[in-house]
């Protein structure tokens, strides 16, 4: 965090429950193709949940990755990607998570 003046303020700090995180998403139907990220406001991944086992990886980034350019155009959106890392083609809708600097993104 930063004063008003640019000056170093201090630090938040915030824990997050990977596993109940992972828990909460398992449960979830993503059907054979669907995915599930959350990633930081840095966009590294915090979370990856995928049936293909060919999720982005834990503490990878997204950086360079299509969802890097719809995020800088918009805080929330819906756009269509070719998949580079996977291979599957995917519609994904992406969403702030706000007051924690996390965006949550799903799609199939």
């Amino acid at each position: 965090m930063d004063n008003p003046d640019g000056s170093y303020a201090g630090a938040v700090v915030l824990s997050i429950d990977v596993e109940e995180l992972s828990r909460f998403f398992a449960g979830l139907d993503l059907g054979e193709t669907g995915q599930m990220l959350v990633v930081r406001s840095d966009l590294t991944v915090l979370l990856s949940i995928s049936r293909s086992r060919t999720s982005a990886p834990i503490g990878g980034s997204m950086r360079g990755h299509t969802l890097e350019r719809e995020m800088a155009k918009a805080t929330e959106g819906t756009f269509e990607t070719p998949g580079a890392r996977t291979g599957i083609r995917r519609v994904v809708h992406y969403h702030p998570v706000n007051g924690y600097g996390l965006t949550v993104a799903g799609g199939d």
